[in-house]
């Protein structure tokens, strides 16, 4: 089966520092479906990348891990998709995956401000 992910890897020159947020979240949902299609895992440089953007992204921003999540979720919201199920399997992996790197550069935010 011919490989469908569509977001360049590391390899390929990565993912345009500027790229607008809501490009990178609809690419990151998009390349987690087509690997899941090709039965591969989303511990990948495909889905590291983007996600690593948009956390770094959010954290100079001062935009909470909470408020990151409903936004991946309104951008993911109009990616389509054949099975609904599929779609929301991905990106709850997604969502935890998010997380734990939101907190991996910033442990700080864990504690109450």
């Amino acid at each position: 089966m011919a490989r469908k992910t569509p977001v360049s890897s590391s390899k390929d020159g990565g993912i345009p520092p500027n790229e607008p947020f809501d490009k990178t979240a609809k690419r990151m949902l998009e390349t987690a479906l087509a690997l899941q299609a090709d039965h591969r895992t989303l511990s990948c440089a495909e889905i590291e990348e983007p996600l690593r953007k948009v956390c770094t992204d959010a954290q100079k921003q001062g935009i909470k891990v909470e408020r990151l999540i409903v936004d991946l979720k309104e951008v993911w919201h109009s990616v389509p998709d054949s099975t609904s199920h599929q779609k929301a399997d991905v990106a709850s992996r997604l969502v935890s995956m998010c997380i734990l790197e939101f907190y991996r550069n910033h442990p700080s935010e864990t504690s109450d401000k």
